[in-house]
């Protein structure tokens, strides 16, 4: 009879199994838990320390017990300290990061607080073990440390917790919910109770903006809790699911081992979350990360002799992330037709572009406007045309375009340096090359705004992170960290158009909140930043068919264009646009004031509708509360009769 055998030794732990390491482990941290309560109690009642003191002085002494404790008990490690210390003070403040933001991130989806300390309680501890057994204590002369991909693997798991979690804190701490995610889950949340989509609310984007949000909000909505939350676990889960693609078919094209094709994927998914800024849950953010694997999967495809060919389960993701990315802004297929086109020079051969993820992808996108013609006639045959005529019609000077794209060039000059070190085609080259289309549709658009410049920016990044990738695996070098550095800055150059915030002043916030209240906001001004994510953070309702004055502000644009041009009557046309909707936004606020209003006098727009066309009227039965910079605050006025605004039947005209 053979025997039973022996259970696997874990790690370099003396031949011990995994439970009896555990044990060991946990004792040592509830022993290192009494020994600072006692510190700290010792420490206030004889010294006469504050408590604040006491704690830092406490957990410093048990920071070194702890450290002691897991190297030679938990562990039994003979790694150097030289090693070990810095690592074990870099997995403490992980620990401590992830105990700052799992409450953060329950209060921003509104779960009870409990949920956040068990929680805490288990993930804390596990993401400890895991780091500071695979990576703090591991011997390197054990046989099996890190050099193995095995190990190496373990610690993808909590190194994406983190980058997720910390992206999540991150950003709803700096940028909050940005203005165009805060209007569409607003849309979203209007419509499922019985408003329609370009007649009772109008959305410059066609259907699929909204329709991109609706599986986080209607989830939100079946649970009662408030939508931002889930829609920024939603951009993350799709970051991940992009980046994770695009890693995985890194390592079946032969471009990278699976170790290095995890690890760009791991990089990719940080640039994606942490980086993204103000462009982060935009809709040019979430096609672009999808359209990552198409990017790789074309450099597969114009390898001459690959190792194996892409099947079903390649190119049907990457097909269908390409296809969100032309979905999501026309202007975009230029980045997909480059790749296509690409692959065909390289291969030589134009039957290429009838491979079955570009077919896929233009396929999609034809159904998609099928669908979306027969659903929103009203879209097409009404809203585009005027979108043509007036926000489409608005352009950037030229050189202020160009300025603007100039920090990308840093990831270009890096990129080329870095190029001339490896000679055959790499996934890099499409990447590059799709960062250079993606800004064809920036100057198109003509509007500067950071988030049309995102795709650009990934891509150029994303070259950057695999081509290091590429030459770090096939070539060592002692400037490895000189690389990465360079490497950095310039991704972080390129990026800091989207470090700016727009999120509302807290000042302004606090003014309009009142407990127990959900003021119905209106707003005077063509800035949608100034009235999302407000209204949301003051849990108010937003009683306007309108993001904002949008459509009154660019025909006054055109109109004051077309007078400098000497066009009479073209410019006769805008005003009469312009005119029109003043008239039903009047007819709007005074047969339904509501509770909040606020009112940008930076804005020339305002300053019209005020001076020129009676909206003064209106402000005469508010009372100013706050105001911040050029934004005011206005509240109504007790007794001044208030309500929902009858919609009228179109909001595009009152001679509708």
């Amino acid at each position: 009879m053979p025997a039973s055998p022996e259970p696997e030794p874990f790690g370099g732990s003396k031949g011990r199994n995994l439970s009896a390491v555990v044990a060991i482990f946990g004792s040592v941290g509830v022993a290192a838990t009494l020994c600072y309560l006692l510190i700290v109690s010792g420490l206030t009642a004889l010294s006469g320390l504050s408590p604040a003191k006491a704690s830092v002085v406490a957990y410093l002494i048990c920071t070194i017990l702890s450290y002691y404790g897991h190297k030679h008990l938990s562990f039994a490690s003979k790694r150097a300290d030289a090693v070990a210390v810095p690592r074990f003070l870099a997995s403490a403040v992980i620990g401590l990061a992830m105990a700052w933001l799992v409450p953060a991130v329950g209060d921003d989806l509104g779960w009870p607080a409990a949920v956040s300390f068990v929680l805490i309680c288990v993930l804390v501890p596990g993401l400890n073990f895991v780091l500071l057994s695979r990576w703090v204590f591991l011997d390197d002369t054990a046989g099996n440390g890190l050099a193995t991909d095995r190990h190496a693997l373990l610690l993808v798991v909590p190194v994406v917790l983190l980058i997720a979690v910390t992206a999540y804190g991150v950003n709803a701490w700096r940028w909050g919910t940005i203005p165009d995610t805060s209007w569409l889950i607003t849309v979203i949340e209007r419509m499922s109770k019985g408003e329609r989509l370009y007649s009772d609310l109008i959305e410059l984007n066609p259907p699929f903006s909204v329709w991109l949000y609706v599986p986080p909000v209607r989830f939100a909505l079946a649970l009662g809790l408030a939508s931002e939350g889930f829609v920024r676990a939603y951009t993350l889960l799709l970051c991940l699911m992009g980046t994770g693609m695009a890693g995985w078919m890194l390592a079946a094209s032969g471009a990278l081992n699976r170790r290095s094709a995890t690890t760009t994927a791991i990089v990719l998914f940080a640039v994606t979350t942490l980086l993204s800024g103000n462009g982060f849950s935009e809709r040019d953010q979430i096609g672009a990360v999808l359209a990552l694997p198409l990017l790789i999967l074309s450099a597969w495809r114009a390898q001459s002799r690959p190792a194996r060919r892409p099947s079903l389960r390649y190119w049907l993701p990457a097909g269908l992330g390409a296809a969100v990315l032309a979905i999501v802004r026309p202007y975009y297929v230029v980045v997909v037709l480059a790749a296509a086109c690409f692959v065909a020079f390289r291969r030589r051969d134009l039957r290429v572009l009838l491979l079955p993820e570009f077919v896929l992808s233009g396929l999609a996108t034809v159904l998609y406007l099928a669908a979306a013609l027969a659903l929103y006639p009203p879209y097409f045959e009404t809203l585009l045309p005027l979108l043509n005529d007036t926000y489409m019609a608005y352009r950037q000077p030229a050189g202020l375009l160009l300025l603007t794209a100039l920090p990308w060039l840093a990831l270009m000059l890096v990129y080329m340096l870095r190029r001339r070190l490896l000679d055959r085609p790499e996934p890099s080259d499409f990447l590059m090359v799709a960062a250079l289309a993606a800004w064809v549709p920036y100057f198109l658009q003509g509007k500067g705004w950071p988030y049309q410049s995102y795709p650009a920016t990934l891509f150029g990044s994303a070259a950057l992170v695999v081509a290091l990738a590429i030459l770090f695996e096939k070539r060592r070098s002692e400037l490895r960290l000189g690389y990465c550095a360079v490497a950095l800055a310039a991704i972080l150059l390129a990026h800091v158009r989207f470090a700016a915030t727009e999120k509302p002043d807290e000042h302004l916030v606090a003014a309009a909140t009142q407990p127990g209240e959900n003021p119905s906001v209106g707003m005077l001004g063509s800035g949608i930043e100034r009235g999302h994510p407000f209204a949301r953070m003051i849990g108010g309702r937003w009683i306007e068919p309108y993001c904002s004055d949008w459509l009154a502000a660019y025909a006054a644009h055109r109109k004051e264009t077309l007078i400098g041009a000497g066009d009479k009557t073209g410019a006769a046309r805008f005003m009469a646009m312009e005119t029109d909707y003043l008239i039903a936004k009047k007819a709007r606020l005074q047969a339904g004031p509501p509770d909040v209003l606020v009112v940008d006098r930076n804005d020339a727009l305002v300053s019209y509708m005020l001076r020129d066309f009676g909206f003064q009227s209106v402000l005469d039965g508010y009372d100013r509360v706050a105001e911040q910079g050029s934004v005011e605050l206005y509240r109504l006025r007790a007794g001044v009769p208030t309500g929902r605004h009858v919609i009228q039947s179109s909001p595009f005209s009152a001679s509708d």
